[in-house]
C-alpha cells in the first residue's frame, strides 16, 4: 500500500511539475514586458473597413475578388465586411486564403497576421487574436510600437486583468504622453472601437489609482 501511494504520489507531482512547465512556455510567448515598443511597423495599417450596407461597395470588391482571387488585402477586406453583416462562419475561410496568398515573412504576410488579430479580436476570439498578433511581432523581428496596447487588450478581455494593466504599464512606459490629455488619448486610441478605448481608459484609472 505504502508503495502504491508513494508511487501516485510521485506521478501527480511529474504532473504538477509538467504543468508548471507548459505554463512557462506559454509565458514565454508573449511579447516581453521590459522593453520599450517605439518602433515603426509599416505593416501594422487596418485596411479599410467597407459600409456592410452599401450594396456597391459590396459589388465593388466581390467583382475585385473574382479578378484578383488571390489579393491578400482584399481578403482581409472581405473577412472584415463578413463580420460586419454577422456572417461569422466566413470570416475564417477569408482570413486563411489571406494568410495562403501572402509570402511567408513578407512585409504582407505580417500585414495579414496584425489585420486577422484585429478582426478575431472583435470577434470575441481573443487567444486568435494574440496567437495572430504573436506572430505579428515574431516576425517584425523587433519591438512596433502597437504591441503593448493589442496585449493589454485581449489579456485584458480574457479575464487576465493583472496580464492587460502590465502592458498598458509597458504602453505607459513607452509614450507617456500619448495618455497625458483626452485629446492625445483620443489621437492614440483613433482606431479603436468606444468599447476599446473604454478599456483601455479603465486600465489607465487602475494605474492611477495604484500609484
Amino acid at each position: 500500500m505504502f508503495v502504491k501511494t508513494a508511487r501516485c504520489s510521485l506521478l501527480w507531482l511529474l504532473c504538477l511539475l509538467g504543468a508548471f512547465r507548459l505554463a512557462d512556455a506559454a509565458d514565454a510567448t508573449l511579447p516581453p514586458l521590459d522593453a520599450a515598443y517605439v518602433d515603426v511597423d509599416p505593416a501594422a495599417q487596418r485596411v479599410a473597413s467597407l459600409d456592410a450596407e452599401d450594396a456597391t461597395a459590396r459589388s465593388a470588391l466581390e467583382a475585385l475578388l473574382r479578378r484578383e482571387p488571390r489579393n491578400a488585402l482584399a481578403r482581409l477586406q472581405s473577412a472584415q465586411l463578413q463580420l460586419d453583416r454577422g456572417l461569422r462562419a466566413r470570416v475564417a475561410r477569408e482570413l486563411d486564403s489571406a494568410e495562403r496568398f501572402s509570402e511567408a515573412g513578407s512585409e504582407l504576410r505580417r500585414r495579414v497576421h496584425f489585420n486577422a488579430g484585429w478582426i478575431l479580436f472583435r470577434m470575441g476570439d481573443f487567444e486568435g487574436a494574440r496567437a495572430q498578433w504573436t506572430q505579428a511581432w515574431r516576425q517584425h523581428g523587433g519591438h512596433p510600437e502597437w504591441v503593448p496596447l493589442a496585449f493589454a487588450l485581449t489579456l485584458w478581455n480574457q479575464g487576465d486583468r493583472e496580464g492587460g494593466l502590465a502592458y498598458f504599464r509597458t504602453e505607459l512606459a513607452a509614450r507617456p504622453a500619448a495618455w497625458a490629455t483626452p485629446e492625445a488619448l483620443q489621437t492614440r486610441t483613433r482606431d479603436l472601437s468606444a468599447s476599446e478605448r473604454f478599456a483601455l481608459q479603465s486600465m489607465r484609472q487602475a494605474v492611477v489609482e495604484a500609484r
